[in-house]
């Protein structure tokens, strides 16, 4: 999860947030280069004692100046196309994981066991927890496992967004949205709700203990 103080996205842990981290970084690469070039022929211009009244009008600079963002976006759009074509691509079996947002806590059905996670309350908390992000029951499931996540809202729009997964999904009553994802290895993860849901938007965090696909039963039992 991210701190304070902290440059750059979240440490990865799915395959999903390794394709973010290399768009963003793919992405701030073509715009610090853009920025640079600008800023030169600026400074160029402004430092330069020769001033010619026709250069600005002509036809072509007028079409480079055109052309070459045309090509930035066009190199910045195929990674980006790319990346959200194979987030939605995933093959075989998968495992279903079902997540409702209610107003104004989780429920999550895992292997067809169904229970619903509270925040904890700051009377509750335990040396060490983080307030305002701690659960009762987490969703848990297991990595190296192709995993479909599916959402949806039972009274207003909610979002279950887990960073440090590259996952966010819409919850939107009378609909049921899907994304794939497969985590790299164990551990807790922390999100929440991102959308705006009521009064209580930010008593509703979301946390995910990932861990052995032999241990999954153990919780289920």
């Amino acid at each position: 999860m991210g701190f304070s103080g902290q440059l750059g996205m979240s440490e990865s842990f799915s395959n999903s947030m390794d394709g973010i981290r290399f768009l963003w970084d793919h992405v701030l690469a073509g715009c610090v280069g853009v920025g640079l070039f600008v800023f030169f022929m600026l400074v160029s211009v402004l430092m330069s004692k020769n001033i010619n009244l026709y250069l600005w009008s002509a036809n072509k600079i007028e079409f480079w100046w055109t052309l070459v963002p045309a090509f930035i976006l066009f190199f910045l759009a195929i990674p980006s196309l790319h990346f959200l074509y194979l987030n939605n691509q995933m093959g075989g079996m998968m495992m279903d994981i079902k997540i409702i947002g209610h107003q104004w806590y989780w429920a999550f059905e895992v292997l067809g066991c169904e229970y619903d996670s509270f925040m904890v309350m700051d009377s509750d908390l335990e040396f060490g927890e983080r307030r305002l992000m701690e659960v009762d029951n987490p969703l848990v499931v297991p990595f190296k496992t192709p995993l479909r996540f599916l959402v949806t809202g039972a009274d207003v729009i909610h979002s279950w967004f887990i960073p440090s997964l590259g996952l966010k999904v819409d919850g939107v009553p009378g609909r049921s949205n899907a994304s794939y994802l497969e985590v790299n290895g164990p551990g807790t993860f922390y999100g929440g709700c991102a959308e705006m849901c009521g009064v209580h938007h930010s008593h509703m965090p979301g946390v995910t203990e990932v861990v052995h696909p032999m241990d999954l039963g153990y919780f289920f039992l």
